[in-house]
């Protein structure tokens, strides 16, 4: 990827980020897979029922069955 499109991906995520913060929802941007995995993976609390219902975003990234088992996790 170039430095124009890294460049654009990080001004329209703070847009988007902004706006979903001006409406209460709590947003982040991870400029990898690996690094939204994880961004993922610490978002889920023990005691979780996790399901990725059917998101193919998430297949793509490898959650799911790729995902490190937390003992905390249903």
């Amino acid at each position: 990827m170039d430095v124009h499109q890294i460049k654009y991906r990080e001004k329209l995520a703070e847009h988007l980020i902004k706006n979903l913060t001006k409406r209460r929802m709590a947003a982040s941007y991870a400029p990898t897979a690996a690094q939204a995995r994880e961004e993922i993976i610490a978002m889920i609390p023990a005691g979780a029922t996790v399901s990725r219902c059917g998101s193919m975003s998430l297949v793509e990234m490898g959650c799911g069955k790729n995902w490190p088992r937390n003992p905390g996790w249903r």
